[in-house]
């Protein structure tokens, strides 16, 4: 079984929790042992990555429940507005992969690779979350597996793990002066995104 359905299969298994509303980061350290090739290294050695990722693969797997309801906290697994009606998951699938892919584009190291990333919960704000909830009591949660597998062999490098994130969502006043700037969820979601990965492929800068 390869790592992208172990992770569907562990998604469908366990389900999934409720945002929270504490801001933190869900990631590795920079260096982590790796899976295979790793030569002769010492057992427990954390060796630096040295990565050219050729392809990304999203999955947003359908048991994923999508919330419509125009409430605070809406019950389900993917709360996404800003694309306006249609195929939630599609929409999730575009906007991870667009920003995963942004951020690996200037990696140039010496294995090819390819990413497999699972979403588990993708929680942005509904219209009355958004526009109504008081400043400093709402959050993007977004939560993923990432796997790095060798792009060639399918060898697995780094077995699927858990990552992701917690921001501060901007509402009322602060979500009016993000739009009059430009500013959307997608873009400071995909912003989050960017950084996530990097820090997870131990890029720099």
């Amino acid at each position: 079984m390869t790592p992208i359905r172990v992770a569907l299969a562990l998604t469908v298994a366990f389900g999934l929790g409720a945002c929270a509303q504490v801001g933190d980061v869900t990631r590795a350290s920079p260096l982590m042992p790796l899976i295979g090739g790793a030569g002769d290294a010492p057992a427990g050695v954390a060796l630096p990555r040295d990565y050219k990722v050729v392809a990304v693969e999203v999955a947003v797997p359908a048991s994923l429940v999508v919330a419509e309801d125009n409430s605070y906290k809406p019950r389900g697994d993917i709360v996404w507005r800003e694309d306006g009606p249609g195929d939630r998951r599609a929409q999730v699938d575009g906007l991870v992969t667009d920003a995963l892919r942004g951020a690996v584009a200037d990696l140039n190291g010496a294995r090819k690779v390819r990413l497999e990333v699972v979403v588990t919960r993708f929680h942005a704000l509904s219209e009355k979350a958004r526009f109504s909830a008081p400043s400093g009591l709402a959050t993007h949660d977004i939560q993923m597996t990432m796997a790095v597998l060798d792009a060639a062999t399918g060898e697995v490098i780094e077995a699927a793990r858990p990552v992701g994130f917690k921001i501060d969502a901007h509402t009322s006043e602060d979500a009016i002066a993000d739009m009059a700037r430009g500013i959307t969820q997608r873009s400071r979601i995909s912003e989050a995104l960017v950084g996530m990965v990097r820090r997870e492929l131990g890029a720099t800068g």
